[in-house]
């Protein structure tokens, strides 16, 4: 997938990650099965993201839950990078 820049605040680092990954808001909704206001909802909250969710996330970005899942822990990727 080509990498796309957009400028929209962070609502978090799981955020900030997808974004650096070049994935957009109504990529993700797409990819993800949800509508935007879901999306935006575990954006803001993203330990509420379901399994299923980041499984998809996981699949999409070449990375291993563990390191998605050190993201929603520790909020800060920077540090398991």
């Amino acid at each position: 997938m080509k990498k796309k820049t957009y400028n929209i605040k962070n609502k978090s680092l799981l955020h900030q990650f997808l974004k650096e990954e070049g994935f957009t808001l109504r990529d993700l909704s797409d990819h993800l099965g949800l509508c935007r206001m879901s999306l935006d909802k575990y954006l803001n909250n993203p330990q509420e993201f379901r399994i299923k969710h980041i499984n998809e996330i996981c699949s999409l970005t070449g990375v291993d839950s563990y390191f998605i899942l050190d993201i929603l822990k520790n909020n800060d990727y920077e540090s398991i990078r």
